[in-house]
């Protein structure tokens, strides 16, 4: 099942489907990273995703349902996976550590996040 993706109510184009599991939307790592501004790094020996931003460190492992926000332990009930060579990790999970708000609409199977960015455009 797939779904799309809006930030701050603009549909994102060129923006991956969301990958829906059991009930939780899923994207492909690098994508969300990359559009949240995080630095991002994949250790393939050890399976372990590290995204860096604004003092935040998140860690997480393939199909493990613990992360790591800042060394804190932090239950996932949708652990990242790989499909097809891509590295999918839990959307709300990761925007909201982020401190991003998110809201799904069930109707269109959409996913919308809401940064704030365009609030306060002086941030970007």
């Amino acid at each position: 099942m797939y779904g799309e993706l809006n930030i701050d109510d603009m549909p994102l184009v060129s923006a991956p489907l969301l990958n829906i599991v059991n009930g939780r939307s899923e994207v492909p790592m690098r994508y969300l990273f990359e559009l949240f501004g995080a630095r991002v790094e994949w250790n393939k020996t050890t399976q372990t995703i590290t995204a860096v931003k604004n003092g935040l460190s998140l860690k997480m492992t393939i199909n493990s349902n613990i992360a790591y926000i800042n060394g804190k332990t932090v239950h996932l009930d949708s652990p990242p996976h790989i499909i097809r060579y891509n590295t999918y990790v839990p959307l709300r999970f990761i925007s909201e550590s982020f401190g991003y708000e998110v809201e799904y609409n069930s109707a269109d199977r959409s996913v919308d996040i809401w940064t704030g960015i365009m609030d306060n455009p002086s941030t970007q």
